[in-house]
């Protein structure tokens, strides 16, 4: 009767890329807005490795990323998208009364300085750049309170009716315990981040990362690391 043979490296490397699809499904990258004026091309989902791609309607040109990637710690790739006029004014053709006609403006009296999120936080609405009379609206992840107004005029002056508010983080982030088989994880907290750091025992080595972070959404920033025998 023949042996079984067990390669334990084919075993742990199996098990680290199950265990990193399975941790990248449960994932998911805040909901986005499509800019004013713009639109989704085709479908912005929001699983780890989704793609959202944006595009502005005529005359409107786009601002920020293109294309935005919902990446493995839960956050998105590139700049918010939004969508402004090219130099804040508008020609046309072809008016009710059959005739042509064209609209002329100053650039830097229609609009507003671009407003772009804060740290651990979202706008939404018309803000890159301010259009006059238009709202911006300013909102915080999870874990994270709003500093400010919820959200700024563009004033005929030119200026924000506020100051852009802040995000500040209400409290450490939960994320699930963990147990390192043959290994320690020392978790501190630091600047109200939990920061774990895993070593092994001795005779074991490291295989993966060995610093992990806990996300506001709730997710440790990399996959499990493990420790196998030296």
């Amino acid at each position: 009767m023949g042996k079984l043979v067990v390669n334990w490296d084919i075993c742990l490397a199996l098990s680290f890329i199950v265990g990193i699809l399975k941790i990248s499904a449960q994932r998911q990258c805040p909901r986005l807005q499509k800019p004013w004026n713009g639109q989704f091309v085709g479908a912005c989902n929001r699983h780890v490795g989704a793609e959202c791609h944006f595009a502005c309607r005529e005359p409107y040109r786009l601002v920020g990323s293109e294309v935005r990637l919902c990446r493995t710690d839960g956050t998105w790739s590139g700049r918010t998208s939004a969508c402004e006029l090219d130099g804040g004014c508008v020609s046309c053709n072809g008016c009710n009364n059959c005739g042509s006609c064209s609209h002329s403006c100053n650039y830097g009296d229609s609009t507003c300085p671009a407003l772009y999120p804060p740290n651990a936080g979202h706008t939404d609405g018309q803000c890159v750049p301010g259009i006059v009379g238009q709202l911006c609206f300013v909102t915080c992840d999870s874990g994270y309170v709003r500093e400010g107004v919820p959200s700024l005029t563009c004033l005929e002056n030119g200026q924000w009716s506020a100051q852009t508010p802040s995000c500040r983080r209400t409290s450490a982030n939960v994320c699930e315990s963990f147990l390192i088989p043959n290994g320690d994880g020392n978790c501190d907290l630091e600047g109200g981040v939990t920061v774990c750091r895993v070593s092994c025992h001795p005779g074991y080595m490291l295989v993966g990362t060995s610093y992990l972070t806990c996300t506001s959404s709730g997710n440790w920033n990399e996959p499990f690391p493990s420790c196998r025998s030296a």
